[in-house]
């Protein structure tokens, strides 16, 4: 094992290990193991180093002598701290000298440029040094530890060229004295024209040109236009080549809207005409008669035309359930209804329902809670309660109709539909002059939402009404069964009565027509039978007066 007392001592305590060793240390070194050429050797290193420290104190501007250190362990860090700390030192002024010369600022001097013994007055190792040190012979550290770069290391810290503007002028003139090329060659005879760059002025602001409203709709209208133009003389050449003519065709210009001249005679009418001209009809020359006439004693009908669509056949009438099948029915229905809440409550769509817990199932439900405080439970059970009890309340509040509602679906369900086909009910009353009776003509047509007229006229009264089948159906009920035409003083007591006699009130015609001939129930006092007729020719109905008054039943 070599002796710790002659291992050579480091680089960086090679400067001040000998001043930070008290001298008893060294002589009891140098009297120790050591031998006398040992001694010498360190004695001479000893004197370079004291030699080297005296040279760098003499370069300090400061003349004040330094006192004797004071032996204390070496506070310095290994080499390598030392190499990391220049590195990191370097790196960041160099970052600082490109920044400070792109503004145009002096960069400042790296870390081995600056005036050594500034700051603490003491000197950098040599290890540091750019340059070889002569008393530890060490060729380690001699390269520089980061070359100083003349360029921006960092992409972001580049600083990018501008494009030189290139400004455009107009070319002079040749006419003009002094002007383009040929003038400043004539200045500079040694100029090559063709190295002359036009140098332009600079671009003038445009004023703002705003777009009138419709302006590309009408351009868009050209265009489709013209698009459907070329479409179509594409077609027609198309079709004339089929055809074996090639000829070159023009649908723009006014000769290509010619019109025919109309012909001398249709053609359905030249059979008639002897010349073929419909002159002959002012010269009488008509082929009217004999074997070639096309006019004969025989009727040509038509032939029937189907047409384009037959119509659909009517919707079935809903099929009759007993109690049992919509009972069945309402069970599956309102089963797919929770099936889908449920899912709807598993996907996180809807809160989930809180259990439904009653004084019965309070025990079950509830369970520890409940005998834990049945008093404080109870109360809030009773609570839910009269809370599902009020909610219950406000939703039959809130479904309930209104007045208005009321007469509108009541109206709904007398009102039928008679946009397609118009039932029509025709009466003829002996006698109409008790106002009971007409009383309830009018109201029950109004109420049935029936149009038509009752005429007044002594021997014959005629009721006219038209509406829906239910609604006729109604009202027929009432002309024939209800009112009691036989006596005209027990009017009052019309629903108790035996029935009408079967020649007081009559149906004369029951059918279907396409639409209502009158807007309205209406009563109508008429003198004569003219003066019927003329009221019922203004509704297109005089036929309806004459069915009753032929009617061979009434006497």
């Amino acid at each position: 094992m070599a002796d710790p007392a002659r291992k050579r001592p480091a680089s960086w305590e090679s400067d001040g290990a000998a001043a930070k060793k008290p001298k008893d240390a060294q002589q009891s070194t140098s009297s120790g193991s050591l031998n006398p050429a040992e001694l010498d050797r360190l004695r001479r290193e000893v004197a370079a180093r004291a030699a080297m420290l005296k040279a760098a104190a003499s370069r300090t501007p400061s003349a004040v002598p330094t006192p004797a250190p004071v032996p204390q362990p070496d506070p310095r860090p290994p080499p390598s701290r030392f190499r990391l700390e220049e590195t990191r030192l370097k790196v960041q002024q160099a970052l600082q000298n490109v920044q400070m010369s792109s503004t145009g600022a002096t960069p400042r001097p790296f870390l081995s440029e600056r005036p050594r013994g500034a700051g603490l007055k003491i000197d950098l190792p040599p290890e540091l040094l750019n340059t070889p040190s002569s008393s530890t012979g060490f060729r380690r550290y001699n390269t520089p530890l980061l070359p100083p770069s003349a360029f921006a290391t960092v992409k972001a810290n580049m600083r990018v060229p501008e494009k030189p503007v290139r400004k455009e002028t107009k070319p002079e003139k040749p006419g003009k004295p002094g002007g383009g090329a040929q003038g400043e060659k004539a200045k500079n005879p040694y100029l090559e024209p063709a190295l002359i760059q036009a140098v332009g002025k600079t671009r003038e602001a445009r004023p703002l040109k705003f777009v009138q409203p419709g302006k590309y709709v009408q351009i868009a209208k050209q265009v489709r236009a013209q698009e459907m133009l070329e479409m179509l003389k594409k077609q027609i050449e198309a079709t004339v080549k089929k055809t074996g003519m090639d000829v070159e065709l023009d649908l723009v210009s006014d000769h290509a809207l010619r019109i025919e001249r109309p012909p001398d005679a249709e053609w359905w009418d030249t059979q008639l005409l002897e010349t073929g001209s419909y002159e002959d009809v002012t010269t009488r020359k008509l082929v009217l008669e004999g074997d070639d006439c096309i006019i004969t004693n025989l009727i040509q009908h038509p032939i029937p035309v189907q047409p384009p669509a037959e119509p659909g056949q009517p919707p079935p009438k809903p099929v009759m359930l007993t109690e049992k099948e919509r009972k069945k029915l309402r069970r599956q229905r309102r089963a797919e209804a929770l099936k889908e809440k449920q899912e709807k409550i598993r996907l996180g769509l809807l809160p989930p329902e809180q259990p439904k817990v009653k004084i019965s199932n309070l025990m079950r439900v509830l369970g520890a809670e409940a005998v834990q405080d049945p008093t404080k439970i109870e109360q809030q059970v009773r609570a839910q309660i009269a809370q599902r009890l009020a909610s219950h309340k406000r939703h039959n509040e809130s479904m309930k109709l209104t007045d208005e509602q009321k007469k509108q679906k009541k109206r709904n369900k007398l009102m039928e539909d008679t946009s397609k086909v118009v039932q029509v009910a025709v009466f003829r009353v002996k006698n109409l002059s008790h106002p009971l009776h007409r009383n309830k003509i009018d109201f029950n047509a109004q109420q049935n939402f029936l149009t038509g007229v009752a005429i007044l006229h002594e021997g014959l009264n005629l009721v006219v009404v038209e509406g829906g089948p239910k609604a006729i159906r109604r009202y027929k009920k009432l002309m024939l069964r209800r009112i009691n035409w036989s006596d005209a003083t027990a009017a009052d007591n019309d629903e108790v009565g035996e029935g009408p006699s079967s020649k007081d009130c009559v149906q004369v015609w029951e059918g279907e027509v396409q639409r209502r001939f009158f807007d309205n129930f209406r009563f109508k006092k008429c003198d004569s039978d003219t003066s019927a007729k003329q009221f019922l020719e203004k509704f297109g109905a005089p036929h309806y007066w004459e069915a009753a008054r032929n009617y061979s039943d009434v006497v």
